[in-house]
């Protein structure tokens, strides 16, 4: 090979290796580009400075179906607590219609449950009474 043609190949050679470096140099700015347009796309303060009555519009309309549920899940939790009182009487009734010899116990006297029972509400009465006046002075 002649020193022209090794000359040639090696301008060659540099210029592919310019063009290359410019066209990395050209990528880097197009990926900076496309990251800064992503984290603005997402950053929801952007997005609240360009679209602010969306974003209010989004937020009353996020509080008003919170709020629905909420109502409804304190409606039906009230429906269900009647509606379970309601059936679990009826059920005692049924019991007590058709198997009346499970609601007194025979071995234990009825006097003894209802003393422990009186006992208890007095017991609990003078507790509240005591601590009143202790509290209170």
């Amino acid at each position: 090979m002649e020193r022209a043609e090794k000359r040639a190949l090696v301008q060659r050679r540099e210029a592919m290796e310019r063009e290359v470096a410019e066209l990395r140099g050209d990528l880097g700015l197009i990926v900076h580009e496309i990251e800064r347009r992503v984290r603005q796309a997402m950053s929801i303060r952007e997005q609240a400075n360009r679209h602010p009555l969306i974003i209010a519009a989004l937020a009353a309309g996020l509080a008003s179906v919170t709020t629905l549920l909420i109502v409804q899940a304190a409606q039906r939790r009230r429906e269900q607590a009647g509606r379970s009182r309601i059936a679990n009487l009826r059920l005692a009734l049924r019991h007590l219609a058709y198997h009346p010899e499970d609601v007194l116990d025979r071995k234990k006297p009825a006097s003894k449950g209802m003393l422990m029972g009186i006992g208890k509400s007095a017991g609990s009465f003078g507790a509240k009474q005591l601590a009143r006046k202790l509290l209170m002075g």
